[in-house]
């Protein structure tokens, strides 16, 4: 897999089935995205020579909306699903809960890396990462909506919480 420019590999696991069983290979969740890939031998079943890996999966970490555990009788809890953009993908993994944490922590921003990739300690940012992060207004204003009803002998437009019209001065009621 080629990684982008500040891109750094957080967590790996090898053999990972999707939820329906269809496809299987390599989850890896960097600090950009997360990929599922495969070789291509491994997809069609026959030996090939050559070897590429094709990337089945690519979510953009700032797509994800919702990680969580996936409640399945059958595979107890060893399987989490992804919510981006509207689709879900669900993954079986040895530690799904792990994948969650770092899948936040990496939404988050809270991970920090040195240039080889490796995690540094909390609170030292090197400046060539920038991790995704979504911005949230500051400021979040109360707008009082002024909700128009018509006067009863007029027809006039007036303001919801007035007591009188002021086209005609009859009692609001």
């Amino acid at each position: 897999m080629l990684f982008d420019a500040g891109e750094a590999v957080l967590l790996t696991e090898h053999g990972v089935e999707t939820g329906n069983g269809r496809e299987r290979g390599n989850l890896i969740l960097t600090n950009k995205r997360i990929v599922l890939e495969t070789t291509r031998e491994s997809r069609r079943m026959v030996f090939v020579k050559d070897k590429h890996d094709i990337i089945l999966i690519n979510i953009p970490l700032s797509s994800v909306l919702v990680a969580d555990r996936k409640k399945d009788i059958i595979f107890k809890g060893h399987e989490f699903r992804i919510n981006a953009d509207g689709t879900q993908y669900s993954f079986r993994v040895k530690e799904p809960q792990l994948w969650i944490n770092q899948i936040a922590s990496a939404k988050s921003g809270n991970l920090t890396y040195n240039q080889t990739g490796t995690q540094q300690q909390p609170g030292v940012v090197m400046q060539n990462i920038t991790p995704n992060q979504q911005s949230i207004p500051e400021n979040t204003e109360v707008k009082n909506e002024i909700i128009k009803v018509r006067c009863r002998q007029c027809q006039a437009l007036v303001d919801e919480n007035a007591k009188f019209c002021p086209s005609c001065g009859s009692l609001m009621g």
